[in-house]
């Protein structure tokens, strides 16, 4: 995941879909799904190797005695949907700025149980390509 510079949180939370059963057509498209994104789509002997690794991990999951339904719920309770990400921060403040709070306590509701399935997906997905510029980073707060 650092080599190929993806998101921590939304990878693990993409492998708790991995399912055991998974035939390697269904684990590639998992894998499309991980590396490919707006940031930059990890392309050559990098995505062979995740298809390879997802492949490897699907197969895995079959050996530890876990349903898939339980593994990914297991994998989901310490893994968040949701982590405060300076772009939505940013977003947040300059609204807040203008007298608007509508966003900041949206943002808020949402912070208060990260790792429910139905927090908004926005908040869950990858930057959108303005958060790169200089002075809003793609991380979370906390990075």
């Amino acid at each position: 995941m650092k080599t190929d510079k993806l998101d921590f949180t939304r990878t693990w939370r993409s492998l708790a879909r991995v399912q055991g059963s998974m035939s390697d057509v269904e684990a590639n498209d998992e894998v499309l799904k991980i590396v490919d994104g707006p940031i930059g789509a990890v392309t050559g002997e990098r995505r062979q190797t995740w298809g390879d690794w997802i492949r490897r991990y699907a197969k895995r999951t079959q050996a530890d005695g876990l349903s898939d339904e339980d593994r990914a719920q297991a994998m989901n309770s310490v893994n968040p949907k949701i982590i405060l990400r300076n772009y939505l921060a940013q977003t947040a403040i300059e609204q807040a700025e203008l007298g608007e709070f509508d966003e900041v306590n949206r943002l808020l509701q949402a912070l208060r149980s990260p790792f429910d399935e139905s927090s908004p997906d926005e908040y869950a997905k990858e930057a959108p390509a303005w958060a790169s510029r200089l002075g809003v980073c793609l991380n979370s707060c906390s990075s």
